[in-house]
């Protein structure tokens, strides 16, 4: 639908602010900037992230609780079929505007590849899942990629990994993934595990009950792999699926003494925790891989670690994306100007970006975050110059690392 034609503001009328000033991205360069991948996206995302809302820790699949709306805003589920009748049957986590992280065994489910992603809901239905009254219905993006592991061979339970690309809402209201009540997780980066994990999903909750349609959340603890090689002691001794038992990419946990657990349903959803420091981003740890009798003492899940997979995820999902230094302090993506659109009327009030380069004629902005806070010069008053970046200033980069 046609806009408002004399509200329409044609984007050369944003461009002439900027001085043409052609910068090339290797001198924009600068070598000292910090530049793992994932803690500047992580960055990015968290201004998108409201404090107010962040999760208590209680609760699970089998022995938890219901999860509230927005609790988990990264949370996805994963739909087989044609579009008038989805069986969603695993789950995910949002990781950047357009990529869920699954497991590998997810992208098909025996019958129909992985299709749809359900985003921005703690309440499922479906055929299995009837008569529920859904307040809070999400949004349903259709999966535009799948790309697995490619040392990942089914049936072995290692390499249990996977990515889907998604593609824009089916909803005419939909909302960004980039925003308060959807808005993607951070990866672990560290070696060392949180303390503080929980999982989520839609699975059953019990080993012979049908999934719920309600999101549930749990607390895990995290085990010595020498744990979970004594819970598949029989499947390492007498089958080709764990040849090698617990290995390093993969996270031993569950609760030894039973009562909360994954279950048949949560496959591909997170094993997650809370950034350090109060952040509001929650950082996913692992991925539900495979487990047992659920819920049983003694029976522990395997899930797949994502710090073992993280040249992979980052090579995928950030592999033609620049990021830069908005300040001190925030990260930014280098876009051409005419994308980043929620810093136009910033310009327009004296805001001046720095510049990552040039594509064509159109400059190319570090584009901070939507939910970043912006400093806007005041009006200058006479004599008196703006307190702003010099016009053709270059943006700092970040080397790849």
């Amino acid at each position: 639908m046609a806009g408002n034609k004399e509200n329409a503001q044609p984007f050369l009328n944003v461009s002439r602010y900027i001085k043409r000033k052609r910068i090339g991205v290797s001198e924009a360069a600068v070598k000292n900037t910090p530049c793992v991948v994932q803690r500047q996206r992580c960055n990015y995302y968290k201004s998108a992230c409201p404090c107010s809302r962040m999760p208590d820790g209680a609760g699970g699949f089998i022995g938890g609780v219901s999860a509230n709306p927005y609790e988990l805003p990264h949370m996805a589920a994963i739909g087989y079929g044609p579009q008038d009748d989805i069986v969603w049957q695993c789950g995910g986590s949002l990781i950047s505007e357009n990529y869920v992280l699954t497991a590998a065994h997810c992208l098909n489910d025996g019958r129909h590849p992985a299709a749809w992603v359900s985003l921005g809901t703690v309440i499922i239905q479906d055929k299995i899942r009837e008569n529920v009254n859904v307040s809070i219905k999400g949004q349903t993006h259709p999966v535009l990629d799948r790309i697995v592991h490619p040392e990942y061979k089914s049936p072995e339970k290692y390499n249990d990994i996977a990515l889907l690309k998604i593609g824009t809402a089916l909803e005419s209201d939909a909302l960004s993934t980039l925003n308060d009540k959807i808005h993607p997780a951070c990866l672990q980066t560290s070696s060392v595990l949180p303390y503080d994990i929980t999982s989520s999903g839609w699975g059953r909750l019990g080993p012979f009950d049908d999934p719920t349609p309600f999101l549930q959340k749990g607390f895990l603890n995290i085990y010595d792999s020498s744990e979970c090689n004594k819970t598949f002691e029989l499947e390492i001794r007498t089958t080709n699926l764990l040849q090698k038992g617990i290995h390093d990419s993969q996270v031993c946990a569950g609760r030894i003494e039973g009562g909360v657990d994954t279950c048949q349903g949560d496959s591909g959803g997170p094993l997650q925790s809370h950034g350090h420091e109060g952040s509001c981003l929650i950082v996913v740890v692992g991925v539900t891989s495979f487990g047992k009798i659920c819920g049983q003492k003694n029976n522990l899940g395997v899930y797949t670690r994502v710090t073992y997979y993280l040249d992979w995820i980052e090579e995928i999902v950030w592999k033609h994306r620049n990021t830069c230094l908005v300040d001190d302090e925030n990260y930014g993506e280098c876009l051409p100007l005419s994308k980043c659109t929620h810093i136009h009327e910033h310009v327009r009030r004296g805001y001046r970006p720095a510049q990552c380069g040039y594509d064509r004629e159109e400059p190319i902005v570090c584009c901070p975050s939507p939910y970043q806070e912006i400093w806007v010069p005041p009006p200058r008053m006479s004599n008196q110059p703006a307190k702003s970046r010099a016009p053709g200033e270059a943006a700092k980069l970040c080397k790849k690392t």
